[in-house]
């Protein structure tokens, strides 16, 4: 028989491997536009760090979370629906009702890096990759989820995918625990850092002191 998973990684890498020609092919016409506006110092190392890296490991969060949804609902049209609302919740629409803006729980963000010929990425990139690591780590336990709910046959209720489900978590703890722990310790990790060694500036906070500096000086 097929390996449960086998089915699964192969359509999520070609998910990603088509989103990757979608970048690159974007990327050689920016370069393209670039040549015939006469700027000739082209530069794609800044094209991979700015643009094709930073897409590929937001979509693939949003790629974890679409598989999650659609197999999970078990309708393709309905599925869109849900994974849009999902989305569109999560990622401003609740948070900005609530007034929060932690990368922690604002989905699939992390802090903004920019590149500079004196610098670099600077300091900024040691936190965006935290944060970025640990949304991939919410994306691997996504992941598992519609793994152990994933359909083989034709029995597709709830109830008994369900059961099937709890007998895959059971068979495949070493796969599942991993992924909640690291998840779990990067949420950790990041809140210690922004919340407890650090302050972190919400956007309210960055407004009042942008008035300030106006009417100050």
């Amino acid at each position: 028989p097929i390996p449960l998973g086998l089915g699964l990684g192969a359509k999520y890498t070609a998910l990603m491997l088509l989103l990757l020609c979608v970048l690159l092919i974007t990327t050689l016409g920016g370069m393209l536009v670039q040549l015939l506006n006469g700027y000739t110092h082209i530069e794609p190392g800044i094209y991979l760090g700015s643009y094709i890296l930073p897409e590929l490991l937001t979509f693939g969060v949003l790629a974890a979370l679409s598989f999650a949804v659609h197999v999970l609902v078990n309708n393709k049209y309905i599925g869109y629906a849900v994974f849009i609302g999902l989305w569109a919740t999560f990622t401003f629409l609740l948070w900005a009702a609530l007034d929060v803006s932690s990368h922690l729980a604002v989905f699939n963000t992390a802090p903004g890096i920019r590149y500079s010929d004196m610098n670099a990425y600077g300091s900024g990139l040691k936190a965006y990759m935290w944060f970025k690591a640990y949304w991939w780590a919410f994306a691997s336990v996504l992941m598992v989820i519609t793994l152990f709910f994933w359909i083989r046959g034709k029995e597709t209720t709830m109830k008994w995918r369900s059961r099937l489900a709890r007998i895959r978590f059971m068979e495949n703890k070493w796969l599942a625990l991993p992924a909640l722990a690291a998840w779990i310790g990067l949420g950790a990790w990041n809140y210690y850092n922004t919340k407890v060694l650090n302050t972190m500036t919400s956007s309210d906070e960055q407004e009042e002191d942008a008035v300030y500096y106006e009417k100050t000086y």
